[in-house]
């Protein structure tokens, strides 16, 4: 897939301007501005509090996207830097936003799985912390497979921002508007997370594992000082169920200075006797030859 960044850059230029047009008519806030011109484009414009001068630009718009073709990461890339613009007016953290770093990677892995476990099948994939959607978004645009996205996100205009892009991209995906912590009885191949920094990270491991498909995988960020001060039970309860298959150790360079550092952590819902678990270090030095070296030790994980 070749993106081009000057798609991006017009995808994003003519949504900024549909948002922007909401806040100045009628003083709509900014993401809600995106959530209104999704559903404009999906469903064509039909808002009665709208000026003729506003309608007239804002179907100018529509018309200029749908002479245009985007590829789909073309759309979320540009939809990102939209919800960028739009967390640092409302002073939100943009926490809620995986880096396209590690949603890179975690794509790679997702269709490393894939191509050892679930070649030609519909794979269900599930992200315990949607957020906005970047992530889930990011592996189902990559997939070397068709996917059925499956999110759970607790705050009600993430989850709406991720349903809006996923309506705009066509991509299959259920949002949950439900906590984490709490009970789901979807099932899914593959679950992924970006926890953040949060502190219930070891409880909702534990409960996704009963989303997930015997001999499913977990594909999970976490900090490195995950294995630190583990609450008690959780190390017993995990690998009475599961087999932690590795660790990948993201550059430093990947979070702000200071920072105890990340990695990704993928488990298998099943026990593997004798197995012990890979650690991959990926250094600052990204080069096409040293990540060729880490995506081949990733491979060797899953054979």
């Amino acid at each position: 897939m070749k993106i081009d960044n000057k798609k991006v850059d017009l995808f994003y230029d003519l949504v900024d301007s549909a948002c922007m047009t909401y806040y100045e008519d009628i003083k709509r806030d900014y993401l809600e501005g995106f959530i209104s011109f999704a559903d404009a484009l999906i469903n064509g414009l039909n808002d009665s509090k709208l000026s003729n001068k506003a309608i007239k630009k804002l179907n100018d718009l529509i018309d200029k996207i749908e002479k245009e073709e985007f590829l789909n990461e073309e759309v979320r890339l540009a939809s990102e830097l939209v919800f960028i613009k739009g967390f640092k007016n409302k002073n939100m953290s943009l926490d809620f936003l995986t880096p396209d770093a590690i949603n890179y990677i975690f794509s790679f892995v997702c269709n490393t799985i894939i191509s050892h476990n679930y070649q030609n099948k519909k794979v269900t994939i599930m992200d315990t912390v949607l957020g906005a959607g970047n992530l889930l978004q990011t592996i189902i645009n990559n997939a070397k497979t068709e996917v059925c996205g499956i999110g759970i996100e607790k705050d009600e205009l993430l989850a709406r921002l991720a349903k809006s892009l996923s309506e705009i991209i066509d991509n299959d995906i259920i949002v949950n508007l439900n906590d984490a912590k709490n009970a789901n009885n979807s099932l899914a191949e593959i679950i992924v997370g970006d926890f953040g920094e949060s502190k219930e990270i070891y409880d909702i491991i534990l409960k996704r594992l009963d989303n997930l498909q015997e001999k499913g995988y977990f594909v999970y960020l976490i900090n490195n000082d995950f294995f630190i001060n583990v609450p008690k039970n959780f190390r017993e309860d995990l690998v009475s169920r599961s087999t932690l298959l590795g660790l990948i150790v993201l550059p430093q360079k990947f979070v702000s200075k200071g920072h105890i550092g990340k990695s990704i952590i993928i488990g298998k819902k099943e026990i593997l006797k004798d197995y012990q678990m890979s650690v991959i270090t990926i250094n600052d030095d990204l080069s096409e030859n040293n990540m060729e070296i880490v995506m081949n030790k990733i491979n060797k994980m899953f054979e």
